[in-house]
């Protein structure tokens, strides 16, 4: 879906019990990852720059080699991120 300042897409997680998203407002991209379930689970999700910066937390996430980064999500858990360069 896309606007004229903003789109946004659903990313691929492999998982019927994760939901992620991506929402880009030019140069700038945010991620939500959301666990659905009532059990813990990690959610690979893929990334477009360097890694992902968490809202809530200090915690940053560097992209593997393979573009993408692994997330540990606890039951109904949630993750609020922003794509970042990792220097």
């Amino acid at each position: 879906m896309a606007t004229w300042w903003s789109s946004s897409e659903i990313l691929e997680t492999g998982l019927r019990e994760a939901l992620a998203h991506r929402l880009s407002i030019g140069e700038r991209g945010f991620v939500a990852v959301h666990n659905l379930s009532d059990s813990g689970t990690s959610v690979t999700v893929p990334v477009t720059g360097k890694g992902l910066a968490d809202r809530l937390s200090p915690a940053v996430y560097a992209a593997d080699d393979d573009g993408t980064a692994t997330l540990a999500l606890e039951p109904y858990g949630f993750r609020w991120l922003r794509e970042v360069e990792i220097v």
